[in-house]
Parts: C-alpha cells; sequence; structure tokens
C-alpha cells in the first residue's frame, strides 16, 4: 500500500519476482531512484534448499539494481541476528537483542555481500520497541523483522523502531523506519541553445533601431547563389554537411564543411559568453535596486525552469496503467496519431451542393514583398516559438533587411513548391483541461508550436485564401476562426 502521490512517481509498475519477492522503483528527484523490496523468507525449519534459493534469488535481484539507486528491503526473514557487532561490523549495531540462529547467519552474510545494514539494531531503545514476533509456546518476544539498507545511506536513517500498538491483524508488530533521504545536487545547467532570447529590450525604441541596423550590415552584403534550394538558404552548414557526406574523399567539401563548423563553434561561445556576461550584469542590477522580479526572473534563466514528474497514463482501452517515459511517449504519439489521422469521408452528394468557383489565377503568384510585411505584422507578441526558438518579436522589429531577405526565401519556396522541415514539422504540448482524471489522454488539449518563419508563410496563404475563396463559400453560422466574429455571436444568430 503507497500513497497516491508516490504512485505518480513509479517508474514501472510494482514487479512480483515470485512468491516471496516483490519490488518497487521510485523516482525522486534529479533523476535518482530509490527501491524497495519487500520480501519473506522461509522458516527456520524449512527445507535448506528453499532457504538457498530465496537468498540466490534475492541477491540476484538486488545486483541488478542500478549503483545509484538506494535501497530498503522491507522483509519477514524469520531470522535472530544476535548481538556480535564486533563480528558483523557495518552490517549489525550494537543494539541486538538475543541469540543468532542458523537464519541469522545466513541473514548476516547476504548483508555483509551485498554492504547492508541492520537498521533495527542501530538505535538503543526498550526491548518492546525492537522485538515484533512473539513465540506460540515459550512466550519470548524475538526480533525477526528488519528494515535493510546500503551501508553507504546509513545515514538517512533518523531511526527504526516497532509499534507495539498498531493494529495490523497479525502476530507481528509493524515496524517504522523514519527517514531523511540525502539525494545528489542537481547538476546546474548550462544549456544555452534552449535559452530563451531577451526581447523585452525590443520595446525601446533605441534597441530596436540597433537591431535593425545590425541586421542591415550581417545580411545585405550577402547574395543568394543561382537558382537556390530552400533547404540550402534555410541552412547553409546542413547544406554542407550533405555535401560532404555525399563525397567524404573530396578535400575540397571537407574543407568548406569544417571551415563553416569551425566559423560557427566560434561564432556560438562569442554569442553564448555575451549571453552570460549580461545575464550576470543584469541579475547584479537586479539585486542592488531591489527588483525582486526580475532577480528570480534572472536565477531561473540560469537554472532553468522546473520539470514536474510525467503523470502515469492509461492505455487506449483503459486497462494497464502506464508508467515509464518511454511507453508513455508512445502512447502520447498513438493518441494524436489517432486523433489527426481520422479519415472523413464526404459524400458525394454534398460535394455536387458546393457551387463552382471560377478559377482564379492570382493566387498561383508569388508572394509579394507586401504580403510578407503584413503577415509578418499580424504576429501576436508575447507567444511561444516553436522548435527553433526565434521569438516573434525577432521578426517584426528585424527591419527592412531582415524582412527582405525572408521574402526572398519564401519566394524560392514558393517556385521550388518545396518547404524545409524546419518550417513544417511541430512540437504538440498536451494541456490538461483541469477535469477528469489525468491518466486519461482525451482530457487534454494538444496545442501544436510551429517555426515562425513558417507561421508567416502559412498566414500568407490564410491572407489570400480567406477573402478570395473562404468569405464566398462559408455559411453565416460559422463564426469560429473569422475576422470580427467569435462562438459568442452564434447566440445572435436567428
Amino acid at each position: 500500500m503507497i500513497r497516491n502521490s508516490i504512485a505518480s512517481k513509479l517508474v514501472n509498475l510494482p514487479t512480483g519476482h515470485s512468491d516471496r519477492i516483490i519490488s518497487m522503483r521510485v523516482l525522486l528527484r534529479n533523476k535518482q531512484h530509490i527501491t524497495f523490496f519487500s520480501v519473506y523468507a522461509p522458516t527456520l525449519k524449512a527445507d535448506p534448499a528453499d532457504k538457498e534459493k530465496f537468498y540466490t534469488d534475492l541477491r540476484n535481484h538486488v545486483r541488478i539494481t542500478p549503483a545509484d539507486d538506494k535501497i530498503i528491503i522491507l522483509d519477514d526473514l524469520n531470522a535472530r541476528v544476535g548481538q556480535d557487532s564486533e563480528a558483523w561490523k557495518g552490517v549489525l549495531g550494537k543494539h541486538g537483542i538475543g541469540n543468532c540462529n542458523d537464519n541469522g547467519r545466513l541473514l548476516l552474510e547476504f548483508c555483509a555481500e551485498q554492504q547492508l545494514n541492520i537498521t533495527n539494531t542501530m538505535f538503543q531503545q526498550k526491548d518492546s520497541l525492537k522485538t515484533t514476533w512473539m513465540h506460540p509456546r515459550s512466550k519470548h518476544w524475538h526480533l525477526i523483522d528488519y528494515i535493510l539498507v546500503r551501508q553507504r545511506d546509513l545515514r538517512d536513517v533518523l531511526h527504526t523502531r516497532v509499534m507495539p500498538s498498531a493494529e495490523c491483524h497479525t502476530d507481528h508488530r509493524l515496524v517504522r523506519c523514519k527517514l531523511n533521504l540525502h539525494l545528489k545536487q542537481k547538476p546546474r545547467s548550462v544549456g544555452f541553445q534552449k535559452r530563451k532570447f531577451d526581447v523585452k529590450g525590443l520595446q525601446s525604441a533605441e534597441v530596436v533601431a540597433a537591431f535593425q541596423s545590425k541586421n542591415q550590415s550581417k545580411l545585405v552584403n550577402r547574395t543568394c547563389p543561382t537558382n537556390p534550394s530552400p533547404d540550402l538558404l534555410w541552412a547553409k552548414k546542413r547544406s554542407a554537411h550533405q555535401a560532404h557526406l555525399t563525397q567524404p574523399s573530396c578535400p575540397r567539401k571537407k574543407a568548406v564543411f569544417r571551415l563553416i563548423c569551425s566559423n560557427f563553434q566560434r561564432k556560438l561561445r562569442e554569442i553564448k559568453n555575451n549571453w552570460w556576461t549580461k545575464l550576470a550584469e543584469r541579475t547584479q542590477l537586479y539585486a542592488d535596486s531591489g527588483n525582486y522580479n526580475g532577480f528570480y526572473e534572472a536565477l531561473k534563466a540560469v537554472y532553468g525552469p522546473s520539470h514536474q514528474a510525467q503523470s502515469p497514463l492509461r492505455s487506449a482501452d483503459g486497462q494497464i496503467l502506464i508508467t515509464d517515459t518511454a511507453s508513455i511517449l508512445k502512447r502520447w504519439s498513438d493518441h494524436f496519431q489517432s486523433l489527426f489521422s481520422d479519415e472523413r469521408i464526404v459524400q458525394d452528394s454534398e460535394i455536387l451542393c458546393i457551387p463552382i468557383q471560377p478559377v482564379k489565377t492570382e493566387l498561383e503568384m508569388v508572394p509579394t514583398f507586401e504580403e510578407t510585411v503584413k503577415a509578418i505584422e499580424q504576429l501576436k507578441c508575447g507567444k511561444a516559438s516553436g522548435a527553433d526558438v526565434i521569438p516573434n518579436e525577432v521578426w517584426k522589429h528585424g527591419g527592412p533587411t531582415l524582412h527582405t531577405k525572408l521574402h526572398e526565401f519564401l519566394v524560392c519556396c514558393w517556385v521550388k513548391g518545396k518547404i524545409p522541415s524546419d518550417l513544417r514539422d511541430a512540437v504538440i504540448i498536451p494541456l490538461y483541461k483541469k477535469k477528469g482524471e489525468k491518466s486519461d489522454c482525451s482530457n487534454y488539449r494538444g496545442i501544436t508550436l510551429l517555426s515562425i518563419a513558417g507561421k508567416i508563410l502559412a498566414r500568407v496563404l490564410l491572407n489570400r485564401l480567406v477573402p478570395a475563396i473562404a468569405e464566398h463559400n462559408l455559411p453565416e453560422s460559422q463564426c469560429g476562426f473569422r475576422a470580427n466574429r467569435s462562438t459568442t455571436d452564434m447566440r445572435l444568430i436567428p
């Protein structure tokens, strides 16, 4: 029995290895885990072969447990370990009780081999707080139920004691272990590539002017190659790499690829160093001026956002609870695949009811510069960016030079009839609707994050299609996703 809050952190469901051994692995934080074993050993009068098989199985399961995992073994071992702490240093504490028997020696040997500690014997307390079972004939109390931990994790154990007053409907007493887990510190994140752009400064006219001037100085002297492809314009380094792969023995292509990579790494280091320097200066300024909101935002930029553990999901039939990360990602993939690939059949009679429109040849004309600028101006600030992490503000305030280069790129895509994968690929993020079970995929709403350059091209298409086709064919009842209308306007339609 475990708490619901712990159940959401299970890497996998509890695993029953045999009739006597079951284990459960729990995610703590910083990718650290703790593995619990609940075991029931053969009694003193059991066949020695059964005892040997039990400890062999338990030994194998402990060995295959990841070395970084904390281990806690909760067990009814039917063994008495005695009080000889000098002979079993590191395994047995100074506060044992009673004498050792054959089962106890098997347990002590197992703990010494696996570097485990019997926490019941580590604390000085009354015998009534140590013993767990009373012999039915002699009426003597013995310690036969134990809590074992790794010797290196002994400092995590604050206290282990028996709860004599707990009623468990058994002839054994309840044993409780109080822990304070010492975990490794989270490594400092230095993933600069995934940091957000600082676009707040673009609210200043001076910063915008400097940004546009820098874009102009970098882009104005760059000329497009003859008959370029969209992929070549969008990712020059990637194209050089592909050229190198096609002819790896060509020294010229190899030299070009190495030069581009070298320049890329050098520029990346410069940008990274400048980013850290400016962030340090801004953080110090916030601290000196008492701007706590800005100070904590700067700290978040250094350490990164906190990530919550992925909630378990139910399978498509709702019978199995999926807990491991790989299976959860596959479940999301299958869910959105079935959601977006649903084939819809339209009756021919319905298609014939659509009035025939004249051919509009103007729709195939290449986008004009004015259309590109209009699409850029229609972008909303403060929206999440796609996988390229380039926000809307960069395109909006980039200036005419940047807009001209983007327009040339869109024209190339239009003429070639090809769009780079960076503009087409999207990141789907599920958002919980705050109703229903979190384990049900249908209680989530998926939002799609596209690259902003792809959104600009889509907006150019939309600006052409809406006045040319949509307004003449959409029914009056269609209010959603239309200019100057919303779904609330449906209440006003008679």
